[in-house]
């Protein structure tokens, strides 16, 4: 069989992990994001990953921590590839610290007004790599430490922040070419600006130190694996390292949301784990559909809360979707929370089957090549990009589904994937938008697409970016007095209520949930009605139950309202909610959770036909004799 170029013993799913594994970001902060107990060996779970985000400035003195950290992950596996992450020019607040300074202060890029050139929500700056002190003092700082970690176990290096020179120095910051550029000669705030060569030739040159940072390194430690976070063109660097970091903005995300072809994706993979220095080592991130409001940026940990981190990483399908895209190609796969922060433990049935390698490369089984599959060892893959249909793949061989989890406690959400799971939202500017990747109630028609509604009433739209941890943009509160507004009937859906509508996808039980919003200005309501009725059928509730919005944890969890609900296929319902008037505070609405009580997985025989949803992917099991 075709298994193309060696990548070392790790079998499929590959896995990997970028910056979760860190002794400063301890068991009691994971519990608290909602990953109970969590140990240095747990992160063997992982076959790539890299460790230290952000203190290239410490590794020496903070050497006593991750020395045990790598020797754990190596002990539970020993096949796993760390990477220590090494900032040759992303340089941040703590590098600048006087205790912590490993870089001459001249070293700063510099614009040509003399201001230094500040990235990333202007907390990193730029290592001036052209003089040569300042290319010296980013190898000095690597090889002091590079011993003791190649001791303990690392394999090799993760070069973060690989941008070009003149990144955040035009006067507002930017990421890309800006204008003014730097001034590469620029060493202090009151520098007079000197004629410099033209951006093209300094940028050729600039690429070419990256490469150079790495040859000293190797030169002293052979065998180095070097591994890239590239934000400059990629071309340079494919023949020279050991492959890249995919964040989910530049491909897997883009991938959900039909930027890119799953085609596409998979030969620009392809070309890293072909023509890289071998064993390629390429980290696919999928991103959970999270917001990155300015006030989030750089708190790491503290990004998100507990309610928040379960909710994105109990989005199934969007991991299923990414995880599926890449077993298409000899990637080690991540889904994560997004850019602001990688790292979370995610975990999930499908990490637990054993697919074995692959057997040839993947293929597209449609028409359009928006369907692929592939074919391992033990089992297959199949993905779909189309939004709007199931589709149905004929396999060669007779396959099962995947058992439940063997150690449920440890999977994201300590919960298996629903059957059916979609989510109503009530976004500004697109009422009913489901998510950014396409309808996910495909099965409705045009006219009964998903939708919120407002019925009536003292409604307020909250859209002011404060931590409310609301689903997307917005959410609304609203109130009224006991008898409603002059002149309104008290019908139901009554007065001063709002209304989510759908279809129901499938005949079972379904329970529903909502956000757990926390609107910081409006005292909230402990008699918020719910009720779930079919649509256009009268005032009659299938179920209803009256919440208490101020209790449990408001921090952008899922509350549940309903459950164990039955619904018809292809029947339309309504839930709505409404203020009890003889309660006070304010009622609120925001998303609303839809999930089927039956489950994804369960294992079973399945024939040789496997269906999958729209933008979705099914990992199967050869059937054994």
């Amino acid at each position: 069989p075709n298994r193309g170029p060696t990548h070392g013993n790790h079998t499929f799913p590959r896995l990997g992990n970028c910056w979760g594994a860190d002794p400063y970001i301890t068991p009691k902060m994971w519990n608290y994001l909602g990953f109970p107990n969590m140990t240095m060996a747990d992160w063997g779970r992982y076959d790539v990953q890299y460790i230290n985000p952000f203190d290239s400035c410490c590794w020496a003195k903070e050497m006593g921590a991750w020395t045990p950290l790598v020797k754990s992950i190596k002990q539970a596996n020993p096949a796993a590839i760390v990477l220590a992450t090494f900032h040759a020019t992303e340089i941040w607040e703590a590098d600048l610290v006087t205790a912590n300074k490993w870089l001459p202060d001249k070293c700063i890029m510099r614009n040509t007004a003399g201001a230094t050139c500040s990235w990333w929500a202007g907390l990193v700056f730029t290592n001036n790599l052209f003089d040569p002190d300042c290319l010296d003092a980013a190898v000095a700082n690597a090889l002091a430490v590079l011993p003791d970690l190649l001791a303990a176990g690392v394999d090799g290096v993760f070069l973060d922040g690989v941008v070009d020179f003149d990144i955040g120095c035009s006067a507002t910051p930017c990421n890309g070419h800006c204008s003014p550029t730097a001034d590469i000669n620029c060493t202090s705030a009151n520098c007079t600006h000197t004629p410099q060569q033209p951006y093209s030739t300094l940028h050729t040159r600039w690429v070419a130190l990256y490469a150079e940072w790495f040859r000293r390194l190797s030169e002293v430690h052979p065998g180095l694996v070097w591994v890239n976070n590239l934000a400059l063109e990629q071309g340079p660097f494919v023949p020279i390292s050991n492959g890249r970091q995919y964040e989910g903005g530049a491909g897997l995300d883009q991938v959900y949301g039909g930027v890119l072809s799953i085609g596409s994706f998979v030969t620009e993979i392809r070309m890293w784990n072909t023509k890289s220095v071998q064993p390629s080592y390429v980290n696919v991130h999928m991103n959970a559909n999270m917001g990155g409001g300015l006030w989030r940026i750089g708190r790491w940990q503290n990004l998100v809360t507990q309610g928040e981190m379960m909710r994105l990483m109990t989005d199934f399908r969007r991991m299923r979707f990414g995880l599926g895209v890449a077993l298409l190609t000899d990637g080690y796969y991540g889904y994560d929370v997004g850019s602001e922060m990688y790292g979370a433990p995610a975990f999930y049935t499908e990490y637990e089957a054993e697919l074995g390698q692959a057997v040839g490369d993947p293929t597209p089984v449609s028409a359009t090549g928006d369907v692929w599959v592939r074919e391992f060892d033990l089992g297959y893959v199949v993905v779909s990009s189309v939004v709007d249909s199931n589709v149905t793949v004929t396999l060669p061989h007779p396959v099962w589904a995947i058992a439940l989890s063997t150690e449920p406690a440890r999977l994201s959400g300590g919960r298996e994937a629903p059957a059916w799971q979609f989510i109503v939202d009530n976004s500004l500017g697109a009422p009913g938008n489901m998510e950014p990747a396409g309808a996910s109630d495909w099965w409705a028609t045009p006219a009964q697409r998903a939708a919120f509604r407002t019925v009536d009433g003292n409604w307020t739209t909250v859209s002011d970016q404060t931590q409310s941890h609301q689903y997307g943009d917005s959410f609304l509160v609203g109130f009224t007095e006991p008898g409603g507004a002059a002149g309104t009937s008290q019908g139901f859906p009554g007065a001063f209520s709002a209304a989510w509508t759908f279809v129901a996808p499938a005949t079972g039980a379904f329970n529903f949930a909502v956000t757990a919003v926390d609107a910081h200005f409006y005292p909230l309501t402990d008699g918020a009605v719910f009720c779930i009725r079919e649509s256009g059928t009268g005032v009659e509730c299938i179920a209803q139950s009256v919440v208490d919005q101020r209790a449990e944890i408001r921090d952008g969890r899922w509350q549940s309202v309903l459950s164990g609900v039955p619904l018809r296929e292809a029947v339309g319902y309504e839930v709505t909610v409404a203020w009890d008037p003889t309660r006070s505070g304010y009622v609120v609405a925001d998303a609303l959770l839809v999930e089927s009580t039956r489950l994804y997985h369960g294992g079973g025989g399945l024939g040789t036909q496997v269906t999958v949803g729209a933008l979705d992917s099914r990992v199967v099991l050869k059937a054994q004799p």
